[in-house]
């Protein structure tokens, strides 16, 4: 394997809220079949469900994009608080990841309709409230072998496998991890 293929990640200071990550090494394709394998470990836990309270997250919130954010972060992946929103900094919102034009350093953005893969992150934007600006999720294969994507579900207060997001729809926005360069 060439150095120039191997991704690696610098650590930001996560939230006191996020497991402590090592830096993923390996191929964009290794680490992404790692976030895959952690997203689906996490089925039907209720560490993000709406009514509790996770990180910097109080209970009664949506939880989806801090479930996407810690299992990047468990992967060696950190994506860090990349802006103010609300008055305060915060990591990545769905509507942000659902935003092809918002930066997120090691992503990119596929072409809209563009299939899913495991380990990609799917998100699609819209306002349910002044809280919640969309839903994101992660692309796994479940123990069928099909493709699902695993997401904080407010409506179940657990995260779920569903066919949301694993399938081409032009709505929703695909971000594949490519590496940071170093």
């Amino acid at each position: 394997m060439s150095k120039r293929n191997q991704a690696v990640i610098v650590e930001t200071t996560p939230p006191e809220s996020r497991q402590a990550a090592q830096t993923a090494t390996g191929t964009p394709e290794e680490i992404r079949r790692s976030i895959a394998g952690i997203a689906l470990g996490h089925e039907g836990s209720t560490a993000w469900s709406y009514d509790t309270s996770h990180g910097q997250y109080g209970t009664n919130s949506y939880k989806c994009n801090s479930f996407v954010t810690d299992v990047l972060a468990e992967a060696g992946v950190p994506v860090g608080n990349l802006h103010d929103t609300f008055r305060h900094e915060t990591v990545p919102t769905a509507g942000d990841w659902a935003d092809r034009d918002f930066q997120i350093p090691g992503w990119i953005a596929l072409p809209p309709g563009t299939t899913p893969q495991p380990g990609d992150i799917v998100a699609e934007k819209h306002w349910y409230s002044i809280r919640a600006t969309g839903h994101v999720g992660i692309i796994v294969t479940d123990k069928d072998g099909s493709i699902k994507s695993a997401s904080a579900s407010s409506n179940q207060n657990k995260v779920v496998l569903d066919a949301w997001g694993a399938i081409s729809d032009e709505k929703i926005t695909v971000r594949r991890y490519v590496g940071v360069a170093t």
